[in-house]
């Protein structure tokens, strides 16, 4: 996203001892409350410098994402399907009821290699074994 996580959280960079004289234009005027009331406003202060931030900050992370998204699919293209085999086609099947067990962290949900025997509907098939056994 471009910002630490303290800059997100609080609007400005930490202070560390070894910079702090360098990075006193960064700070609010803390010294200059003398009221709940400037207390109050110098948060107000606070709050909406650092929402300026967070939409920035969410703004590049969605570009950032999508990036990483495109550059994915880019270099997996050849390996990407739309999910309509032709009959004759290897594939592998998901077992999709061991995501919903409990406990099943790490469970070999993936079976095969099978091979597509025909099409019974747009995105369901009826799978054989390689030795030719249908399923």
């Amino acid at each position: 996203m471009g910002y630490p996580p303290y800059f997100l959280l609080y609007g400005c960079h930490p202070f560390f001892g070894f910079d702090f004289a360098d990075r006193m234009w960064d700070t609010l005027d803390w010294h200059t409350i003398n009221s709940t009331e400037d207390l109050l406003a110098l948060h107000m202060q606070q709050i909406l410098r650092c929402n300026k931030k967070l939409v920035l900050a969410l703004e590049q992370q969605k570009h950032v994402c999508q990036w990483a998204v495109d550059d994915f699919n880019c270099k997996h293209e050849h390996y990407l399907s739309s999910g309509s085999f032709i009959i004759g086609t290897w594939v592998l099947l998901h077992k999709t009821w061991l995501d919903s067990q409990m406990g099943n962290k790490g469970a070999l949900c993936w079976t095969g290699p099978y091979i597509v025997h025909r099409q019974l509907c747009d995105t369901t098939y009826q799978l054989r074994e390689l030795d030719g056994t249908v399923m």
